[in-house]
């Protein structure tokens, strides 16, 4: 039985660390500095009426922005380190 289990052992420890490194590529110009998502595109006016925008001034000027989600009426949901002070 220890011997499978070590056997369990090392499958999981070896292969989770061949999957931490998978080979990742980037296009071309994702190095450049853009306004919009890598490969995306620009949307019309109301084209995701569920889509919201944070934009928030930080004490030195600077405007953070982030996306979110309208899930009522009066509620947004967003990413929790685009709140974050």
């Amino acid at each position: 039985m220890a011997g499978w289990c070590l056997v369990g052992f090392l499958v999981a420890v070896l292969g989770s660390s061949v999957l931490a490194y998978p080979r990742v590529t980037f296009p071309e110009n994702a190095l450049r500095s853009h306004n919009r998502i890598v490969s995306g595109w620009e949307a019309k006016e109301g084209q995701f009426p569920y889509q919201i925008s944070l934009r928030m001034v930080n004490l030195d000027g600077r405007v953070n922005g982030c996306g979110g989600t309208i899930i009522h009426p009066e509620w947004g949901l967003t990413a929790a380190h685009c709140t974050a002070t």
